[in-house]
């Protein structure tokens, strides 16, 4: 009997139940194994029958605050697994983690960390599954992921395909879709097979031509008033909705639960959390303009929604955004504004001195997140980001582009990846050169059916809203068993 881990919270886990019940499709006598935190996520995960276990990371876990740094000691089949990889990653696992972020306390994370890792260990030597799934934005997930790298198993996570209703199994840690960019690389060498030209001049049109959004953008409502909009009765009854929907949890529960660290403790620390929220919404309005210069040359950053694993695992060195746009706009020439836009995503929740600082530059303009993207790339010399997107669209639309996180796309087309921040004026410079060519559309059609054909019918959900329909449908479930048993059959799994 094969076992298969899988790891994942929250409502996460009633979609991965799909990809779970495709495996069982695969592996009728598959025994599933789920990893999740806390007694909530086990009740939860319950409901659903495909998981065989489900077994809690923190169960039986106590922080002790009285230890000190001084009194502990990272668990040794942890530095064993650095050492067996040849590469440290222990810190920067926890860093990422936005959980282990919030708790701000180095002995507890410590403390869980060993906790957890102990549980997942003992378990990993007594199953040996054949697969992990799920994701890797929880330093003890990320650690399992190390694990099966180093016994060379596959490890695999559903990303969508962004631009059409698909999505493809990433295994590598900087997202490099490896399958993608070497059907990209064989189509502009031998050109496109003819059962794709037609496939994907339509998406090009509708991309590059059209300017439609990504699908992963059709649940961002975007709001085009020019001045801040009063208290209404419907923010009043969402505040009343918040506090009588608010749990009473133990203070033992939260204090040894990492999944809460993030929630508010009491109905005053949410009421004060939401009223924030609104100021600081508030404030960016007075910050904003939407009103873009006539005449003016500028580039654009777009900045990203944080924290987020593609901003602070992949974008490494650059995910201080602050610092990031202080060095794009001194590197920019003497005649070029820079404009940020925020991520819709994001208003109301970044403290209002997050912009002030951005705005400290003279040369630094902060749009209003209603103004047109697509508008805003094909009218600007140069187009940054860490990852995210926009890169792709400014391929699309012969736009230069720097990109400050190793990822797939990085350095395709007229992106071009940022190693090192030192040579950023001297890129900058070498990017305002770019006249565009034709060469580029062909890139960015090659790069469309290469993400077509690299990828697996699905529309997997991209936010909690579209979880119930996506795992309701009948369609989709067809869909994904099918993805499944191509996957596991080209992994040796089945």
């Amino acid at each position: 009997m094969k076992t298969v881990f899988i790891f994942s919270h929250s409502q996460q886990i009633k979609w991965y139940a799909v990809f779970a019940k495709a495996i069982k499709d695969c592996l009728p006598n598959a025994n599933i194994v789920l990893f999740v935190h806390g007694k909530d996520d086990c009740l939860y995960a319950d409901q659903f029958p495909v998981y065989d276990t489900v077994i809690d990371l923190i169960h039986d876990f106590t922080f002790d605050p009285m230890l000190t740094l001084g009194d502990l000691t990272i668990s040794s089949s942890i530095v064993e697994l650095e050492s067996d990889l040849g590469i440290s990653f222990y810190w920067e696992d926890m860093k990422v983690d936005r959980w282990i972020r919030a708790k701000d306390d180095p002995s507890f994370s410590i403390q869980y960390i060993n906790h957890a890792f102990g549980i997942f260990n003992e378990l990993y030597r007594r199953y040996r599954p054949v697969l992990g799934f799920g994701e890797s934005t929880m330093a003890i997930y990320r650690l399992a992921h190390h694990t099966f790298d180093r016994d060379k198993l596959p490890y695999i996570a559903p990303i969508s395909a962004r631009y059409t209703a698909r999505f493809y199994f990433e295994d590598d840690w900087y997202w490099s879709w490896n399958n993608c960019l070497n059907l990209y690389e064989d189509y502009m060498k031998k050109g496109i097979p003819d059962d794709l030209v037609d496939i994907t001049e339509d998406l090009y049109q509708e991309l590059a031509i059209r300017g439609t959004k990504p699908v992963a953008f059709e649940n961002f409502t975007k709001d085009n008033e020019e001045s801040y909009t009063p208290l209404k009765i419907t923010n009043i009854s969402l505040i009343f909705g918040v506090l009588k929907n608010l749990r009473s949890l133990k203070s033992d529960y939260f204090k040894n639960n990492i999944r809460y660290s993030i929630i508010e403790r009491s109905i005053i620390e949410k009421v004060v959390r939401v009223f924030k929220n609104y100021y600081d919404h508030f404030k960016y309005s007075r910050l904003v303009t939407n009103k873009v210069l006539v005449n003016q040359s500028y580039s654009i950053y777009f900045l990203h929604y944080q924290p987020e694993y593609t901003v602070d695992s992949l974008g490494k060195f650059y995910h201080d955004q602050i610092n990031l746009i202080s060095n794009i706009a001194s590197s920019l020439p003497a005649d070029q504004l820079l404009y940020v836009k925020e991520h819709p995503a994001m208003i109301g929740l970044r403290d209002s001195k997050y912009y002030q600082q951005i705005l400290k530059h003279t040369n630094v303009v902060l749009l209003h997140h209603g103004i047109d993207s697509l508008k805003l790339i094909r009218e600007a010399k140069i187009v940054f980001s860490i990852v995210g997107t926009v890169g792709l669209e400014a391929i699309f639309n012969r736009v230069p582009a720097i990109m400050f996180g190793r990822y797939a796309f990085s350095n395709i087309g007229t992106c071009t990846f940022c190693d090192n921040v030192w040579e950023l004026n001297k890129l900058i410079r070498h990017k305002l050169e770019y006249k565009g060519d034709d060469v580029i559309i062909n890139i960015s059609k090659a790069l469309l059916a290469a993400k077509y054909t690299g990828s697996y019918p699905g529309k997997i959900p991209l936010s909690a809203d579209t979880i119930d329909p996506f795992y309701a449908d009948k369609e989709q479930l067809v869909l994904i068993s099918e993805a499944m048993k191509m996957e596991l059959t080209l992994r040796g799994i089945i």
